[in-house]
């Protein structure tokens, strides 16, 4: 994993800061982890995983808000939205 020097160099063209609001690690390696990526234009790019490292998440969220934390898009798979054939995977879009 690289840290987040490493993408701050590779990336800083583009990203202004990374905050790791928590990661979170239990007896099963389960973890949960929120990371705010903010890019030089204002936006954010707002990550919450939870996972079992190795594996795909169990749940996850990825939301880009622009400088006034509107919502430009988001993908989740919360648990609604049944119809949809991607479910429970879906993107949010700004209207």
């Amino acid at each position: 994993m690289e840290s987040i020097e490493d993408l701050l160099t590779e990336f800083g063209d583009i990203v202004s800061d990374i905050d790791v609001d928590s990661i979170s690690t239990d007896k099963d390696d389960y973890r949960h982890i929120k990371v705010i990526l903010r890019f030089i234009d204002g936006s954010s790019l707002r990550i919450s995983e939870f996972a079992t490292p190795g594996k795909n998440p169990i749940r996850y969220s990825y939301y880009w808000l622009d400088s006034c934390s509107n919502l430009i898009i988001g993908w989740d798979n919360a648990p609604h939205h049944r119809s949809i054939s991607t479910f429970p995977h879906h993107q949010h879009v700004r209207h």
